[in-house]
This record gives C-alpha cells, sequence and structure tokens, in this order.
C-alpha cells in the first residue's frame, strides 16, 4: 500500500500496487483499486487528512500500514514516530 498525502486542498491518497509485470489470474476485476490512488478513508468513509500542522508537512514523512488485517497505520519523520 502506497500513501501520498500533501498538496492544495489537503489530501490523502491511497494505492494498492501491484507491478504491470506480476502474472495477475484476475486482471479483468477493477473493483479492487489496484494501481489506482484512491481517497484514504477511515471504516466509515470520511476522509483521513495526514498533516504535520496547520500551514506544512515535515520534509522526509515516511509512512506504512502494517498489522495483521493492514490497521495500523505507521507515520515517521526525523525524531518522532507516531502510531
Amino acid at each position: 500500500m502506497l500513501l501520498s498525502f500533501g498538496g492544495y486542498p489537503k489530501h490523502t491518497l491511497a494505492m494498492k500496487y501491484i507491478s504491470v509485470w506480476d502474472n495477475i489470474s484476475n486482471k479483468s476485476n477493477d473493483s479492487n483499486n489496484f494501481n489506482e490512488w484512491i481517497p484514504f478513508t477511515d471504516k466509515h468513509n470520511h476522509p483521513i487528512i495526514i498533516e504535520r500542522d496547520k500551514y506544512h508537512y515535515h520534509e522526509g514523512v515516511r509512512a506504512v500500514i502494517g498489522g495483521r488485517n493492514n490497521h495500523l497505520l505507521f507515520i515517521t519523520y526525523p525524531n518522532y514516530i507516531c502510531v
């Protein structure tokens, strides 16, 4: 899962990435939103906006989604980590 956050207006997008070189048996199934930027939402389908403060993002921010059910979001930047 890739995350993109920033921009104007502030937004957070997610992508389920699959390499175009992988052999996918279900290529015709577009309902999985693979390789497509979609809004990052909570379980109630409300958008989640990731921002450091009111005006700008911190340089060097990295994020990864993990956990058994992809239910954990780890955000790091120099000298700080959020879970």
